[in-house]
């Protein structure tokens, strides 16, 4: 130590000996000395959690170099500002900080010691070290709730409040109970209360009930209180729950439906009856209705047997009313149940109520409707003819909805767009008769039925649609044979052809016409006839047995239907008489009287008429 040596040094040019030059040095020993000494502003420090906490440092000693270490807890966030020390000079000091974060959620019970270690980098044998505690500082929280807050009750009724407490804190605490003081005359179970004790930290929970008892003579209205909660340990954290309850005048009531099932169709109306018992201790005004009524449907409320509509009734107590309703629903109503919830409710206390279940079954209805514009037209031969109609469905239920195929006149085509469907309730089709008239088509009308069939129900609807075919009527009456040479009581007979030579059908009228018309006999009253029929008709003249020799006339008429003319063909008819009968009047025994002039002229007669035909 202090020692010390001097040198000189001299520097000179071989070439040129007088360029030269000298330093002289002296260097004196000092022998350093190792050390490190390192202080901390406290011991210990504590936060709550979440909070960053350092502490200070300062490092001193000979001019050295230094490497800092730290030990701690392994889920600490702690750390060194700076973990070397460069060329500190002697006597120097430097600061450093050591800093740590307290761990959310961690408890007050908590902490963690930090080692730090200064050692020299000259000397590693030469180091120091210093301890600082992490501690965590107690945090006070809580929340106090209640199962609900308001309540309502009648006199004499009792209600239990449920109270939870909720440590919020980081410690386990205990907690005291109080309340503010409660309405004279009442009952209280459960306040005041023992202490919580022991609530766990971060959501630990304690719970207390307390059961108020309302006064049998308590009047109606509000009554309010307060629990108050606080941690024992600071008073001051405190929480307040108020609690409210609402003393009721005593309704009661038994309601009884019956009948509570109806069924009916859609718009029809439907009837049930309810009787009101009140079972309180006041007289009541009941009020009713039915909420939830499909819109559009109607209610009525009556007393019985038809008295007054009204909306409320009044029941004094021990006693019972009854009520009628009348429930109307909407004609496109689809079938089903329904369910209606009639509410009864006491006018003493808005909150008691009674609802019962209405079912009102709506029925099944069918019905089909057919609406057609014209169902008349004009036409001609070899021609296409379409009609239309629609058919509707008038019933809330499915219809199912056939058309048979329908006849149509000799070679006629007649089909339809649809011959079977379904109809949804409301829905409507419209169905399409197809006509063609054949070539050489009768004249005059003709008609094609449509059937239109529910086969839901059987329901059937018809439809006549009829088409005209201009008529050109046409007969021809010939007389082809004839026996009109007779006796008297014999037949005789004409035969007449007819022939239809018009286009259109026709029912021929036939009769006789004359004096004798009752001698001649028709076969038939009418003939049918299409066009280019023919007929033959055979008329039968019977003279009686009693006709005196005469010629007489009658005329065979035929009458078209379609435009009533006639046509006459004359049937002339010869009958020869009978002779007279043999006198029984005579004078002479066994012989024959002598015929009288008149006799003897008729016979006269006779012969000459006898001896006419001959010759004719």
């Amino acid at each position: 130590e202090d020692d010390w040596a001097a040198a000189d040094v001299s520097a000179w040019s071989t070439g040129r000996n007088h360029h030269r030059d000298s330093a002289a040095t002296n260097t004196s020993v000092r022998i350093p000395v190792r050390g490190v000494s390192l202080s901390i502003d406290a011991a210990g420090k504590g936060g709550t959690p979440g909070t960053t906490l350092s502490f200070t440092l300062n490092t001193g000693s000979d001019p050295d170099s230094y490497d800092l270490s730290l030990t701690k807890p392994p889920t600490w966030d702690i750390s060194l500002s700076q973990v070397t020390v460069e060329d500190l000079a002697d006597g120097g000091s430097v600061t450093i900080t050591l800093s740590g974060v307290i761990p959310g959620f961690a408890h007050d019970t908590d902490s963690a010691d930090a080692t730090v270690t200064a050692t020299s980098r000259g000397n590693s044998s030469v180091s120091q070290a210093i301890m600082a505690t992490f501690s965590v500082d107690t945090v006070y929280s809580m929340s106090l709730s209640v199962d609900g807050w308001q309540r309502t009750a009648n006199p004499g009724n009792s209600t239990t409040f449920s109270f939870t407490v909720t440590n919020l804190g980081n410690g386990v605490e205990d907690f005291t109970i109080d309340h503010t003081t409660l309405p004279v005359g009442w009952d209280v179970n459960g306040l005041p209360h023992a202490d919580l004790a022991g609530v766990s930290a971060y959501g630990g929970t304690a719970s207390f009930q307390a059961t108020l008892t309302v006064p049998n003579d308590e009047t109606p209205g509000w009554n309010n209180f307060t629990v108050s909660v606080a941690v024992k340990d600071s008073s001051s954290i405190e929480q307040l729950q108020s609690i409210a309850i609402e003393v009721e005048n005593f309704a009661a009531m038994t309601v009884v439906v019956d009948p509570a099932a109806a069924s009916s169709d859609p718009g029809a109306t439907s009837s049930y009856t309810f009787s009101i018992t009140n079972t309180g201790n006041s007289d009541d005004t009941f009020g009713f209705y039915i909420d939830d009524l499909p819109p559009s449907w109607q209610v009525q409320y009556r007393l019985p047997d038809g008295g007054a509509y009204i909306s409320q009734i009044s029941v004094p107590v021990g006693e019972t009313r009854s009520v009628d309703i009348f429930v109307t629903t909407l004609a496109s109503d689809s079938p089903g149940e329904r369910s209606l919830t009639l509410t009864v409710r006491s006018g003493l206390n808005q909150r008691i109520t009674r609802d019962s279940t209405l079912t009102l079954t709506i029925a099944e209805t069918h019905g089909l409707e057919v609406m057609t514009g014209t169902t008349a037209k004009d036409g001609g031969s070899n021609e296409a003819i379409p009609f239309s109609f629609t058919v509707r469905n008038n019933g809330n239920a499915l219809d199912y909805v056939s058309l048979p195929i329908p006849t149509p006149p000799l070679n006629w085509e007649a089909t339809l767009s649809d011959t079977q469907f379904t109809l949804d309730p409301g829905a409507s089709k419209t169905v399409y008769l197809n006509l063609r008239t054949p070539e050489g088509v009768w004249g005059g009308s003709h008609t094609v039925m449509v059937t239109i069939n529910s086969d839901e129900t059987g329901e059937k609807h018809t439809l006549n649609f009829t088409v005209t075919i201009p008529a050109s009527p046409g007969l021809t009456v010939t007389l082809v044979q004839k026996n009109d040479d007779v006796k008297a009581g014999e037949d005789g007979s004409f035969t007449f052809n007819l022939s239809n030579t018009g286009n259109t059908y026709e029912q021929v009228s036939l009769k006789v016409q004359g004096k004798y018309s009752s001698w001649f006999n028709l076969p038939q009253a009418s003939v049918n006839m299409a066009p280019g029929d023919t007929r033959e008709i055979t008329v039968i003249a019977s003279p009686p047995s009693n006709t005196p020799t005469m010629d007489t006339t009658a005329s065979f008429n035929a009458t078209l239907s379609s435009n009533g003319v006639s046509i006459l063909k004359s049937m002339s008819l010869s009958v020869e008489g009978a002779p007279p009968p043999p006198s029984t009047d005579n004078g002479d025994e066994g012989g024959f009287s002598i015929p009288g002039p008149g006799l003897l002229a008729a016979f006269g007669a006779a012969g000459a008429v006898a001896r006419l035909r001959q010759r004719r």
